[in-house]
């Protein structure tokens, strides 16, 4: 029909393993980025890059130990053309957050350990050189899990704040995170009665508002945008 959208290119890419697609972004310069995990005997991080007309320029993988878990679940680009890939791993989940600048050096690496299973599913950056960082800690735990939200430094991945949301010995887990023009920080995911639940962060960390969605199923929200 007219005005449909037409296929300007299509391009795939196989390390050798199963390849996992977890997430895709674009810098200034319209390269592309994708973000996911290989599975052979362990499970892998791995970055793609693409220029715009899809040709591919490089790749970059990540194992943290022998047979560790280690899979990217979300990615993000800054003004500067940084990249941003965060997820799970190592043999004891944590989160494990990445920084590679647009040539794939990779600069900066942050963990969080609450001692039990943390899952991170969700990453996102401002214009003022900051990084956020959400998922799931504690999993596992007699709390059930945890939402678990982290403010780092762009500059070197140094921790500015960590805030947490959680129901009595429920299964709570955030998977999107999203911040505004003000530098608020807004946190999506599913709460202890199966419902979508959003909290907002001031930039400081402090929780300005709760929006929680109920249909009487379960509900998950998996991601979250702000205009």
């Amino acid at each position: 029909p007219e005005g449909a959208p037409s296929i300007l290119w299509n391009i795939s890419y196989n390390s050798g393993f199963i390849d996992s697609l977890t997430g895709v972004k674009t810098d200034s310069s319209r390269d592309i980025y994708a973000g996911g995990y290989q599975s052979s005997n362990s499970n892998d991080y791995l970055i793609t890059k693409f220029n715009s007309r899809g040709n591919y320029l490089w790749n970059k993988t990540y194992n943290s130990e022998l047979s560790g878990s280690d899979k990217a679940m979300a990615i993000a680009v800054d003004n500067l053309d940084n990249i941003y890939v965060t997820g799970t791993a190592k043999l004891a989940p944590q989160f494990f957050t990445m920084r590679f600048d647009s040539s794939g050096n990779n600069i900066w690496n942050a963990t969080y350990s609450s001692g039990d299973q943390d899952n991170a599913y969700g990453i996102a950056v401002d214009n003022k050189g900051f990084v956020y960082v959400t998922g799931q800690d504690s999993y596992g735990s007699s709390s059930g899990g945890e939402y678990r939200t982290i403010k780092y430094n762009s500059t070197n991945g140094s921790q500015i704040w960590s805030v947490s949301y959680g129901t009595a010995e429920v299964f709570d887990a955030a998977y999107g995170v999203a911040v505004g023009n003000n530098s608020n920080v807004y946190v999506t995911g599913i709460d202890g009665s199966d419902d979508y639940h959003t909290i907002e962060y001031n930039s400081s960390g402090s929780e300005m508002r709760t929006i929680i969605y109920t249909n009487g199923n379960i509900s998950i929200s998996k991601a979250i945008a702000v205009d």
